[in-house]
């Protein structure tokens, strides 16, 4: 079962990037429309989303019972087709007499109010992600008994000037075991903050921090835009994510009552090439 599974929008949003042309805006594939929040803002001329959100959710796994009625826990497998998780997961949830604060906020997106037992609260339910450190490369990937060792692959003069194999009519291809990666490492840091308030949002919702079991995230794409909200409390500006859009699915397991402290997950963002081996039977 995949860990990761690009959806179509990703792709899409890819052969847009690539081309230099403008992303089409489809109806039913925002984050914005699924939860009302901004869902009629568009993109404005040379906008380009970017991968720079993430969203969270506790729909992604599934028990079975296995041998001696242990209880064996799964990944529900996401399609391309999904624009959105199993059941999303708010990073915040506070009442609105305790909102975020103006620097908090900067941290977060997807905000609306919504009312839990008769309160009003603020919440969140994407995050943004830091990519300062962020470094592209081309790497050289080799996979021999399981194992996979990774070098930095640089470009030689031969690289300009290639030559054909010639193989005969029966020749086939086969996988060496050898790849060109292009990659990104990508940390996303759950800190304490972020434990702190994914607890408190299981609590606020189902009355127990057992439920704040992050089993699923989504790389979101989109574009910041200043928006103006009026809430009980008044008129409130800040940065909103306009066209909120899922471009890869991502199966984990993250239990919040047992890593209070927080976790780090790190992802490598690109796309792999495999180096074939042209052999004649």
């Amino acid at each position: 079962m995949d860990n990761f599974r690009r959806t179509g929008i990703g792709g899409l949003l890819q052969t847009c990037a690539m081309l230099g042309i403008a992303v089409p805006q489809i109806a039913n594939t925002t984050l914005n429309e699924k939860l009302s929040i901004q869902a009629n803002a568009t993109l404005g001329v040379n906008e380009m989303p970017r991968a720079r959100y993430i969203c969270i959710g506790i729909g992604g796994h599934q028990g079975t019972v296995g041998a001696d009625g242990i209880l064996l826990i799964g990944s529900a497998q996401h399609r391309p087709t999904d624009n959105s998780l199993f059941r999303m997961m708010p990073f915040v949830m506070r009442p609105l007499t305790n909102d975020l604060t103006t620097v908090e906020r900067q941290r977060y997106a997807l905000r609306r109010i919504e009312n839990h037992k008769g309160l009003d609260y603020a919440v969140y339910y994407l995050r943004r992600i830091d990519l300062t450190n962020v470094v592209p490369k081309l790497q050289k990937v080799n996979i021999t008994n399981n194992v996979t060792t990774s070098v930095d692959y640089v470009p030689t003069s031969g690289d300009l000037s290639p030559t054909p194999v010639t193989v005969n009519p029966g020749g086939v291809n086969t996988v060496t075991g050898e790849f060109i990666a292009a990659t990104a490492r990508v940390t996303v840091n759950f800190d304490t903050m972020d434990a702190t308030e994914i607890l408190n949002a299981a609590m606020v919702l189902f009355d127990s921090e057992e439920y704040a079991i992050i089993s699923e995230m989504g790389f979101v794409s989109g574009v910041d835009r200043s928006v103006t909200v009026t809430d009980p409390t008044g008129a409130l500006v800040y940065d909103e994510c306009i066209n909120a859009q899922i471009v890869t699915h991502i199966a984990t397991l993250q239990k919040l009552v047992a890593n209070r402290n927080g976790f780090e997950s790190v992802f490598d963002v690109g796309a792999t090439e495999p180096m074939y081996n042209l052999t004649t039977p």
